[in-house]
C-alpha cells in the first residue's frame, strides 16, 4: 500500500509503502517507520499509566513484563532491516520511547538519567539491542557477512540453521550401528577410526587418525573458528571421518568420546546442518558404525586424535 504525506511546515512531499506493518521510505533509511511506532507507543504508554493509576494498581513486575513482551517486540519489530545503519537521530527517538516505560516501570522521578533507569532495570538500551538483532539475522539468517561495533563477523563462520530433516522415519535406522554409554560394536575392523575435539584458551581444533593392524595409516587435522562450539567441533571431526569412511569401500569402525554426538547422530529430530550431512553420509553406508570411547584412558587411537586435535588448535 502507498502512502503519501505532506509536510504543511517544510512544504515536503514524502512517499512511502507499507509493506508487512513496515512503513518504507523513498531515502530507504526509515525514519518515518520509527516516527509512527513513536506515536504508537505514546498512546500504548498513556492507556499502561491510566491501567496503572496514582496507586500503582499494576505491580511493578507485571509492567515490566508488558514491556520486555509487547512494547519491546514490537518495538524491534523488523529491526534487521531498518537497525542496520541506524543514525545518531534514530538512536535518540528510540531511547525517547524506552524512557517513558522505565519510568513507569521504576516510578522514579522524572529528572532520573536514561542511562541509570536502564542500570537499575538491567535492560539493554534500544538501539544496542536492535543493532544485536540485525547483526545475528544478517548473519544467521541472511548468511551475509556484518560488522558491529569494530567486530567483523563472517557468516562462514557459523552454522546456518538447516530445514526440518526430510528423512522418512522407516528409513532412519541407525539404534544398530551407533553405540554409547561403555558399549561397543560387536565386531572389529580392519580399519578403526578415532575422532576428537579439542579448546585451548579458545582456540578450537578437531582431528581423526585411521589405525590399521597398530598401524598408523591415515590422520588428519584443522584449525576451527574460535566462533564454534566444542560439540561443533566434535561433531565436524565425526563428519570428515564418515566421509572417509564412505570412500573405504570395507567396514569401518569410527570411535568418538563425545558421547552427546553420538546422541545427536542417533536423533531423528535435530536441527544442526553439521549433524544432518553427517547423517545422510551415514545413512548412505550400512558399513560404518559408531561407538564410545572413554577418553584419556591410554588407548592409542583416542590419544593421539587427541593430541593431533591440540596440535590443531596452535595451526
Amino acid at each position: 500500500m502507498n502512502i503519501v504525506i505532506l509536510d504543511v511546515k517544510s512544504r515536503i512531499r514524502y512517499n512511502f509503502r507499507v509493506y508487512l506493518g513496515v512503513l518504507i521510505d523513498d531515502k530507504l533509511n526509515f525514519s518515518a517507520h520509527l516516527s509512527a511506532i513513536k506515536n504508537k507507543f505514546l498512546i500504548l504508554h498513556q492507556g499502561l499509566k491510566n491501567v496503572a493509576g496514582t496507586n500503582w494498581r499494576l505491580s511493578k513486575n507485571i509492567r515490566r513484563q508488558l514491556y520486555l513482551t509487547v512494547v519491546q517486540k514490537v518495538i524491534l519489530y523488523a529491526s534487521a532491516e531498518w537497525a542496520h545503519n541506524i543514525t545518531a537521530r534514530q538512536q535518540k527517538l528510540l531511547s525517547s520511547i524506552q524512557r517513558k516505560f522505565l519510568l513507569n516501570i521504576t516510578g522514579a522521578y522524572n529528572t532520573t538519567p536514561t542511562a541509570a533507569l536502564q542500570v537499575i532495570e538491567g535492560l539493554m538500551p534500544l538501539h544496542i539491542k536492535a543493532k544485536m538483532q540485525s547483526t545475528l539475522v544478517r548473519v544467521g539468517r541472511l548468511g551475509t557477512n556484518c560488522d558491529y561495533e569494530g567486530i567483523h563477523f563472517d557468516h562462514e563462520n557459523y552454522e546456518q540453521p538447516s530445514p526440518p530433516s526430510t528423512i522418512h522415519p522407516a528409513l532412519f535406522s541407525l539404534e544398530d550401528r551407533i553405540t554409547h554409554g561403555g558399549q561397543v560394536p560387536s565386531n572389529r575392523t580392519p580399519n578403526e577410526v578415532y575422532t576428537d575435539g579439542s579448546k585451548i584458551s579458545d582456540q578450537k581444533g578437531n582431528a581423526f587418525c585411521v589405525i590399521a593392524n597398530e598401524a598408523i595409516t591415515k590422520t588428519s587435522k584443522a584449525k576451527l573458528s574460535p566462533a564454534i562450539t566444542v560439540f561443533q567441533a566434535e561433531m565436524l571431526a565425526l563428519k570428515v571421518a564418515i566421509k572417509w569412511a564412505n570412500t573405504a569401500n570395507e567396514d569401518v569402525n569410527i570411535w568418538s568420546d563425545s558421547e552427546s554426538s553420538l546422541q545427536a547422530l542417533k536423533s531423528f529430530n535435530v536441527k544442526s546442518k553439521i549433524t544432518q550431512e553427517a547423517r545422510i553420509t551415514l545413512l548412505k553406508n550400512a558399513r560404518i558404525r559408531l561407538g564410545w570411547v572413554k577418553a584419556h584412558i591410554g588407548i592409542k587411537g583416542n590419544e593421539i586424535a587427541d593430541t593431533l586435535a591440540k596440535e590443531a588448535t596452535a595451526d
